[in-house]
């Protein structure tokens, strides 16, 4: 078997190209689970903020409203008798 310069250029060229586009494809792959693994924990994130929400909105809800705690809040610290009841 007898191979002339072309053949053989050819030959590594195209195990080059393999090799590149094998590595390209496994850098991609890594990335988009990089990237998948970001997008769940911003989405967890974000479900937990929108928990916590829901809880401060109900508690306020239930409470008179948030203005009337932070008036309480404020009272409670500064030392005055402030009741909304009286």
């Amino acid at each position: 078997m007898e191979y002339n310069l072309e053949q053989i250029i050819s030959m590594v060229s195209n195990i080059v190209f393999i090799l590149t586009m094998i590595t390209i494809c496994a850098i991609v792959y890594v990335s988009a689970k990089k990237i998948n693994r970001i997008s769940e924990s911003a989405r967890r994130t974000v479900e937990k903020v929108e928990n916590i929400t829901d809880s401060v909105s109900d508690s306020a809800a239930k409470s008179g409203g948030f203005i009337s705690g932070i008036i309480k809040a404020l009272g409670a610290l500064s030392g005055s008798n402030y009741n909304k009841d009286d």
